[in-house]
Order: structure tokens, then sequence, then C-alpha cells
């Protein structure tokens, strides 16, 4: 059965637009360069902002590539590597006074994605690991599911409750799931990364969760709740939710899903995966947190 969540989604877009909508209209003043400052200048001190306020808190570090003057604006092309590992080229720009950065540009006429016959694929502008033909059986007999009884293709999630980028991609599958949740099948793996402190954690209760038939309210609740992750919270949940706290308990305590993890990670190291999110949509594997119509355009490619 597909979950259709109307006001989460309602709200995921609302935010978007709120957050696209400020940066469309640029930020104040992020440091007082004056009219006079050149162009490197400029882009130090923009690039620096970014770092310090827009990837705060660990989230990535953006490297000026080059800067150029294009429609009365400063061009900034960076390279941002992100916590996860993954690389994007990013285009940023700022006014010839230093005044306003505009993180962003979305081009009106929007992006297509392409596909070069060494199996990378670029994607708005992001260049994404995809590999399709001979890939390992994963066995997902005793994992997660949820959508069609019988599948014309199965996606396989390999997340990491605790990774701001698979809070993005969970919102992506929550689409996706409403629109071909009759025609396909999503099997959620854990794959919690060592530098997050809660992940593990998360992993093993989520999997206490499962064995009470509760583990999609419990996974939902962690993504849409990402900055309370701790481990106090991940009992209260389960309370929240009306679990057997006996069992959820006993079960978090004695470690007994630990190997369970284990093997989820295993199966995606098996893939070549080593950074979350990361998707095996039917025959091709997918790394990082992609849009809807990536996705969505690969899906139909193979139902087709």
């Amino acid at each position: 059965m597909v979950r259709l969540k109307t006001w989460k989604y309602t709200t995921y877009i609302l935010l978007l637009i709120i957050i696209v909508g400020l940066y469309s209209y640029g930020l104040p003043s992020f440091s007082g360069v004056s009219a006079s400052t050149d162009s490197s200048e400029v882009a130090d001190t923009a690039v620096s902002y970014i770092n310090s306020e827009l990837l705060a808190g660990g989230l990535g570090e953006a490297e000026l590539v080059s800067v150029s003057e294009e429609n009365g604006l400063y061009k900034l092309a960076l390279e941002i590597t992100y916590s996860n590992g993954i690389t994007e080229d990013y285009t940023s720009y700022v006014t010839l006074d230093g005044e306003v950065l505009f993180p962003t540009a979305i081009p009106m006429e929007g992006t297509a994605a392409v596909v070069d016959t060494t199996g990378d694929t670029v994607v708005d502008d992001v260049v994404i690991d995809t590999t399709t033909g001979d890939l390992p059986d994963i066995d997902t007999s005793t994992d997660p599911s949820m959508g069609a009884e019988n599948p014309e293709l199965t996606i396989i999630e390999f997340s990491d409750f605790e990774c701001p980028y698979c809070e993005r991609g969970y919102w992506t599958m929550e689409l996706i799931m409403e629109e071909y949740g009759d025609r396909v099948n999503l099997v959620f793996k854990n794959y919690p990364l060592s530098f997050h402190a809660n992940a593990q954690a998360a992993a093993e209760a989520s999997e206490c969760a499962f064995d009470q038939d509760m583990f999609w309210e419990y996974h939902d609740t962690l993504f849409e709740n990402q900055d309370l992750l701790t481990s106090d919270y991940l009992v209260t949940v389960a309370e929240e939710l009306g679990l057997d706290m006996d069992t959820f308990n006993s079960c978090l305590e004695s470690g007994e899903k630990t190997d369970l993890v284990t093997a989820d990670m295993a199966a995606g190291s098996s893939l070549g995966i080593t950074g979350t999110p990361s998707f095996l949509v039917g025959t091709e594997l997918v790394v990082g947190a992609q849009s809807y119509d990536t996705i969505a355009g690969i899906i139909d490619a193979q139902l087709a």
C-alpha cells in the first residue's frame, strides 16, 4: 500500500519555495566589501561566506574554480565537496559591488539528463555514479518493503538516518512511491556512516521497530525529525508509536540487530557503494540525493 501524506508534500514544497525565494532575491551584505573591490576579492569573500554560513556544520566545502563577469554580475564557478564524498560543480553570482550574493541560479528553460557511454550520468549539472549491467544479486527477502505486490521493478535504497542528503532522498522516494507505487517496490537497507554518531543506533532501532510491524512509521518519524536524533529520541519515537517498550528496549540494548545492519552494509559494499543515499533502481545504481525527475526517468526507461 502506498502511503499518501499530502500535507507533508505541501509543507516540503512550500519550504522549498521559501528557500528559493530567499536565494533568488539574494542575501544581505555578507562582508561589507566596498564598491571598488575587484573580482578576486569579491569571489574569495563570497566563498568564505558560503562555507561559514551555507555549508556550516560540516555539510561540505566550496572551492573557487573561476570568476568572470556575466550579465552585470560576477559569476563564480565553484566545486563543492559534500561530507558524503559527492562532488558538485556549482554556480553562484555576486553583485559587482560585492554586497549581495545569489547562491544558486535556476535556468528557466530547465535541464535534461545526459547519459554518456561511460555510464556516468550528468543531471542538473551534478555528476553521479551510475552503473548498469552485471550487478550482484541482493537478498531483500527479510528487508522492509512497500509498494506493489507484484512489482515490475524494485528499488533498493541504502540510507543513513543521520545523513542530511538521505533526508532529501526520503522525500524523493515519498513522491516516487506516490506515483509508481502500484508498479514498483521500494526496499530499505540501512547503511549508517561511521562519522554519524547516532546512525548505527538509529539503524538498529528501526529494525527493532520492524519486528513490531512499525518500520515505515518509525523510519518516517526519524527522517522528518532528523535534528532531534539522539539515543533518547530513538526511545521516545518508539513510545509515541505505541510499540511494546519492553520488547523494543530489549531488542535495542541487546545489540541483536547489529549483524543485520552489518549485512545490509555488506550488500551495499558489494555494489560498490561507499556513500549515502544510494539507490539500486532496477538494474541501475544511482549514488547521491538525486531529484524526482532523475529517478523517475530511470524508472520510466526500464518500465518502457
